[in-house]
Parts: C-alpha cells; structure tokens; sequence
C-alpha cells in the first residue's frame, strides 16, 4: 500500500488530505467517495449544492495528467462542478 497526498484547491481554500491505496486510481477512486463536507460547520457555506455527488461524476482517469518534470505527481481539473475545483495528487514517501 502506498500513501497518497490530496490537494484540493477550490474557492480559494487548499484542502490537504491523504488516502492508503494500492496505487494512484485507487487512491483517486476512494478519496472522491470518502471526501466529507460534514466535518466541519463551515464547509456547506463553501462547497456548492451536491459537491461530492459531482466530484465522483468528473472522475475520469484519463483526465488526470502528470506534472511535468515532478515525480509521482498528477493534476485535474473536476469539470462537472460549477466552480472550478484543481486537484493535485502526489505520491507520498511516508516517514517513520
């Protein structure tokens, strides 16, 4: 298993996360169905009307592309939001 690192810019806010999978689709998969507004009061003010129902519909792995000249790292761009949401996936080396 292998850690993954989220980093979701959207509204202006950065939204840092990480998820255990076995590899980086896996990882995308699971995030985007486990994402929670609920977890805190002030997130329904910022996140729009069905925000994860839309985050999970605008997976598309093929949309996910490497940056370039950085290891182990990807970004995308949820386009079925009404607002735009990037994401940055980065492989993460854990420490111990």
């Amino acid at each position: 298993m292998s850690l993954f690192t989220f980093f979701l810019e959207y509204e202006g806010g950065t939204y840092i996360t990480q998820i255990t999978a076995k590899n980086p689709k896996l990882a995308i998969e699971t995030w985007a169905k486990e994402f929670d507004l609920h977890n805190k009061v002030e997130f329904a003010d910022i996140f729009e009307p069905r925000f994860q129902e839309k985050l999970v519909e605008s997976l598309d792995l093929k949309l996910f592309f490497p940056i370039e000249n950085v290891i182990n790292t990807w970004t995308f761009n949820a386009y079925r939001l009404d607002r735009q949401a990037t994401i940055h996936l980065t492989k993460t080396d854990p420490q111990s």
